[in-house]
């Protein structure tokens, strides 16, 4: 009877280790190939598993032009090298430009190979600011110009209240500026200043665009000092020009390389 009963007790043990083993195994993914495609199954669900091209290596980020240049030029992973197989330089942006492959496998796929970004300071355009903030970002974010040393000396050169602005008529104004230690006098500043703010890779030159320069008057009774803005007013026509200029560097660095560039 013992005997019986452990040879009952085996049975149930194997039985129970079979089922276990069959639910994990139908809980696996479970993979197989149609046609060419991989297909994956899980619980019942099926899912397409694409396949990268073996052709295209991870995506690089480059942060300069030069980088990008030198990046196709070097040609590491053997990318560049086959006639056959053309690749897109495309400017997304003044800030971003993307590598992207040929038409690749049955859905004509085209692989980001590389992307070179640029990472713009933030600008305070439309922003009233104290007259040393604006001179600071006038002088370490904009290209050293002739109209950036008028609006420098004008902005630099404001009395402390700045109480005494006339003759604004939205184009012209009238500002009180420091002549001397003790005396002030009247200078008028004609609107749009035309600037190159640095906003756009360096390796390029920078867009000028025209900008309304605002200045508002303090108060002497409540000590609160004049504050200046600066306003862009080009409806972002700088970055067709920077995305052109960005297109004309690349064409020319990359003349004997096997790449299309689009801007």
């Amino acid at each position: 009877m013992s005997e019986q009963n452990s040879i009952n007790r085996d049975l149930c043990e194997y039985l129970v280790n079979l089922g276990h083993d069959m639910a994990t195994a139908e809980s696996q993914p479970q993979r197989f190939e149609i046609q060419g495609k991989q297909y994956m199954i899980l619980a019942g669900a099926s899912e397409e598993i694409r396949i990268r091209d073996p052709h295209v290596p991870q995506r690089k980020t480059i942060f300069t032009l030069q980088g990008l240049v030198d990046f196709i030029k070097a040609d590491v992973d053997h990318l560049f090298g086959d006639p056959d197989r053309r690749y897109i330089v495309s400017v997304m942006s003044p800030e971003c430009v993307s590598i992207y492959s040929p038409l690749t496998g049955e859905e004509n796929i085209r692989h980001e190979v590389a992307r070179c970004t640029y990472e713009a300071e933030h600008i305070g355009f439309g922003r009233q600011m104290t007259q040393e903030d604006f001179v600071v970002m006038l002088q370490s974010r904009f290209e050293d110009t002739t109209s950036r040393a008028l609006v420098l000396k004008v902005v630099g050169n404001m009395s402390d209240q700045q109480s005494n602005t006339t003759a604004d008529d939205g184009v012209t104004q009238q500002l009180t500026v420091k002549k001397g230690v003790v005396t002030n006098g009247t200078v008028s500043f004609q609107n749009p200043a035309y600037l190159q703010p640095i906003r756009t890779f360096t390796e390029v030159e920078q867009p000028e665009s025209p900008f309304v320069l605002r200045v508002t008057p303090g108060d002497a009774e409540k000590k609160t000092p004049a504050t200046v803005a600066l306003h862009e007013c080009d409806g972002g026509a700088w970055k067709i020009r920077a995305v052109q200029t960005i297109g004309a560097f690349l064409r020319e660095a990359l003349a004997d390389c096997n790449v299309e560039v689009i801007a």
